[in-house]
């Protein structure tokens, strides 16, 4: 009888152990203005929450060193409201290797990516996609703040790491840190023949 409850207090310990597993995914919890906080771990977790996301929620990108993701992100706040998609603990996620698409490419309003650390990434082109780590296209009021961009190669001469482009207005780059980056561009601005309009870097 003994060995019978041993096993089951084992049995039970493993079960619970891997009923956690199973269920390890994005959390999220309530702020004080009872909007959510997620945490997120890749970006099948963000692209499962991507449509309830609201004005005013946080996503919080867990600590960490990431092979770089590939994200359009279409969420809109508001100005009393703003998303915020960032890390966990600023500088301390990761994003590192071969990037073929955009990283982070944004397509919404009032959206702030914040404190991602863009380390040794290989930027490349090929003949149908362009590798780009984040990117403003046709954007309203969002803003790329406290990134660092450090040691990306861009593998064909004077691509562009950062883009803001299209017919967006009032999009802001800030406190963001570029250095030893070979071979890019910084930062592009591409506008179309409706001028893109007030842009503040």
């Amino acid at each position: 009888m003994a060995y019978f409850k041993k096993y089951l207090l084992t049995s039970g310990v493993l079960c619970f152990i891997s009923t956690a597993f199973s269920q390890q995914g994005w959390t999220s919890k309530h702020k004080k203005n009872g909007s959510l906080e997620y945490l997120i771990h890749n970006e099948q977790e963000f692209n499962s929450i991507s449509q309830q996301i609201k004005p005013g929620d946080d996503v919080m990108i867990a600590n960490g060193t990431y092979a770089p993701w590939s994200l359009i992100i279409n969420s809109k706040g508001t100005a009393q409201k703003p998303i915020i998609i960032q890390a966990e603990t600023t500088g301390k996620v990761i994003f590192t290797g071969d990037v073929r698409q955009p990283a982070f490419k944004f397509t919404g309003s009032y959206t702030i990516l914040q404190g991602i650390n863009f380390t040794a990434c290989n930027v490349i082109r090929d003949s149908i996609r362009v590798g780009i780590l984040a990117e403003l296209n046709n954007t309203k009021h969002c803003r790329l703040t406290e990134c660092v961009f450090n040691q990306n190669v861009a593998k064909a001469q004077f691509m562009p790491i950062v883009v803001v482009s299209g017919r967006g207005e009032y999009n802001q780059v800030d406190h963001c840190t570029f250095t030893g980056n070979i071979d890019n561009q910084e930062l592009q601005i591409k506008i179309t023949r409706k001028l893109a309009r007030y842009i503040r870097l």
